[in-house]
């Protein structure tokens, strides 16, 4: 019996340790071997290289598109045609860690997000002030940035922002944890990252289509180690502060939100109002916390009448 039972300790032991090599997808580097056939432009900062995409007339006013927690900036596909359709010069990247930018490995936390866009702004030689986009955790990222560098902002406009107060579910507070989080991230963060990110979601068709590309960074090594860094170290709610001195400043300001959003939830926009009580609110009825590529004929018409006529 107790030989039964070393044994059976010993095999669930070999499971525990295997686990995470057989559910871990990361088996590719990210290289210029594969960057070589993917459309966009590369560049190399100081922390590593970044995918990004300029488009548009030099001559119209600049957007710049700042993503969330794991979408890269393809999830801007619908509004970057848009807004260069409509005259502006648009600038879309990858944060590091995310779709074909460098995955570093530091703190994934608004200093290196903020250096990350203000070197690409330098090496593109952009000098002119420009208009600020960021959905999700691309609001702290914007949010950050407007507040530090004010005098290159013209506005803001945020997409179902992340950074105000949130309920952490126990599996957010475990991954945490030195090591434990490491081995739940290996182990279970594909699959759970996956259908996570499907809840942002409100129609199953945008789901889809959006998941076709999405699936591509989780072959590539560290994807699931900047997500695990900016868990850890990202103000997911705890940035509320922040918004609030951002709403002190004469920066016109447009505040999107999806009554739907199972990812920050829509109880958080009264939140917002209340830390920037001049911004515009847009409330979508059916759309959740993707509204820009959920409802996209609903959103875009919106956020374009603001960046034109809001100064």
């Amino acid at each position: 019996m107790k030989n039964k039972k070393i044994f059976i300790i010993g095999i669930l032991v070999a499971v525990l340790i295997a686990l995470p090599f057989l559910m871990d997808r990361e088996v590719m580097e990210l290289n210029d071997e594969i960057r070589k056939n993917k459309s966009g432009n590369f560049i190399s900062l100081s922390d590593g290289v970044v995918h990004y995409e300029l488009g548009g007339s030099q001559k119209g006013e600049l957007v710049v598109l700042v993503h969330g927690f794991t979408m890269p900036s393809f999830v801007y596909d619908n509004i970057f045609r848009a807004l260069v359709d409509s005259g502006f010069q648009v600038l879309r990247y990858d944060l590091y860690g995310r779709g074909l930018s460098d995955r570093p490995k530091i703190p994934n936390n608004t200093d290196l997000f903020d250096r990350q866009l203000v070197e690409l702004l330098e090496k593109l030689k952009i000098q002119k002030q420009f208009k600020l986009i960021g959905s999700s955790m691309g609001g702290i990222v914007v949010c950050e940035f407007a507040v530090r560098h004010p005098e290159k902002v013209k506005s803001v406009v945020f997409i179902s922002p992340a950074g105000f107060p949130l309920k952490i579910p126990f599996a957010g507070k475990l991954v945490k944890l030195p090591y434990v989080g490491e081995y739940v991230m290996k182990t279970f963060g594909d699959i759970s990252l996956m259908k996570g990110t499907s809840t942002s979601f409100e129609k199953p068709d945008a789901w889809k289509k959006f998941q076709v590309q999405f699936e591509e960074q989780f072959l590539y090594k560290g994807f699931k180690y900047s997500i695990l860094s900016s868990l850890r170290n990202m103000p997911f709610g705890t940035h509320k502060e922040t918004f609030r001195r951002l709403g002190k400043l004469k920066i016109p300001t447009l505040l999107v939100w999806g009554k739907n959003d199972k990812v920050v939830p829509y109880s958080s926009s009264e939140v917002a109002m209340e830390v920037m009580p001049k911004a515009d609110f847009f409330s979508i009825a059916d759309a959740g916390h993707t509204p820009h590529y959920d409802t996209p004929e609903k959103v875009i018409p919106r956020i374009i009448e603001f960046l034109k006529n809001r100064k």
